[in-house]
């Protein structure tokens, strides 16, 4: 379970508007083609599975944002029913298929050294298929990361517990028009954390992190 630091209401300048939109369990959708065909070709050339790394640049661009590592959490020396801090990471949670066939989540320690990540979170995953079954507790600590695949243009009405906690990205199936290569990105995230240059950050980020792999993953 990853620390957090409780936030300060007389300093935090969006303290006033977590109290709102948190009242209201408001979120902020926004879905965006990425171009991966960098990261697409070098980890088939490197024989790696690339949805973890794909897992690995969403969550370098959520725990780099300071944003999207705020959270709340029921403190007991606090009037409020949720009180906001600012998490010291968020772990990845992500859907795996066991022996049978159906999809479960598997929560991994997040860790910006890719091959730390790759290696535990593969680790965790292959456990988890032997296994079969769900035996983590998932807390709000985390982001949700699924693939859906379809070349898909937007996908609304992700129901989330109200107020959400929670970001959740969902990408879906890449597809090469002559040279380039675009896969869909949806980002849903609670406006009490973030605004829209938040948002756009995080695109920001992963559009570098894809446009660099190399660098992004360490692999030089």
């Amino acid at each position: 379970m990853t620390g957090f630091t409780l936030l300060d209401r007389e300093t935090w300048d969006r303290c006033t508007d977590f109290d709102f939109f948190m009242d209201k369990g408001m979120c902020i959708h926004c879905c965006a083609n990425v171009e991966v065909g960098k990261p697409v070709r070098l980890l088939k050339e490197r024989g790696l599975r690339f949805f973890i790394p794909m897992v690995y640049l969403v969550g370098r661009c959520l725990n780099g944002i300071e944003g999207f590592r705020v959270s709340a959490e029921h403190y007991p020396t606090h009037e409020d029913a949720r009180v906001p801090v600012r998490l010291d990471r968020r772990d990845a949670s992500f859907p795996i298929l066991n022996s049978a066939g159906n999809p479960m989540n598997v929560l991994v320690e997040f860790s910006d050294d890719f091959e730390a990540f790759y290696d535990r979170a593969t680790a965790v995953a292959d456990a988890a298929v032997e296994r079969g079954v769900n035996t983590f507790s998932q807390g709000n600590a985390c982001f949700i990361m699924s693939y859906v695949p379809l070349a898909f243009t937007d996908i609304s009405g992700y129901s989330l517990e109200k107020p959400s906690l929670i970001p959740v990205v969902i990408v879906g199936k890449y597809t090469w028009d002559g040279d380039k290569c675009t896969m869909p990105v949806s980002l849903t995230v609670p406006h009490a954390f973030v605004d829209g240059m938040q948002i756009a950050e995080f695109y920001e980020r992963l559009q570098g992190y894809c446009d660099d792999p190399l660098a992004a993953f360490g692999l030089m």
